[in-house]
């Protein structure tokens, strides 16, 4: 009993810490996709800066947590659904926030 509450333990911790969100993938078109996509974080800021807008006015308008935003703009991951969301209240799409 004690290993599996052990595992379970430990699962929970790895999606906590977006270790295990890392590592998802999906089949699209035939090709593996990622879930999570690593966005351009001088873009964001740049373009937030252009804007005059807060992270949780960004926020706001995507319809996502401020952390996320916050994630954004550290360079770590994020789900693509989410970098979708605060792309488009940018103005912008998720091909011109991503890295190069």
């Amino acid at each position: 009993m004690k290993i599996f509450l052990f595992a379970i333990d430990r699962m929970f911790s790895l999606l906590y810490t977006g270790f295990a969100m890392k590592s998802l993938h999906f089949k699209f078109g035939g090709e593996t996709m990622s879930k999570s996509i690593v966005v351009d974080r001088v873009k964001v800021i740049a373009e937030m800066a252009r804007q005059n807008v807060t992270c949780e006015e960004v926020a706001q308008k995507a319809g996502v947590g401020r952390s996320a935003i916050q994630k954004m703009r550290k360079g770590q991951p994020v789900w693509r659904t989410t970098a979708g969301h605060v792309a488009a209240a940018l103005g912008m799409t998720v091909e011109e926030l991503k890295e190069a």
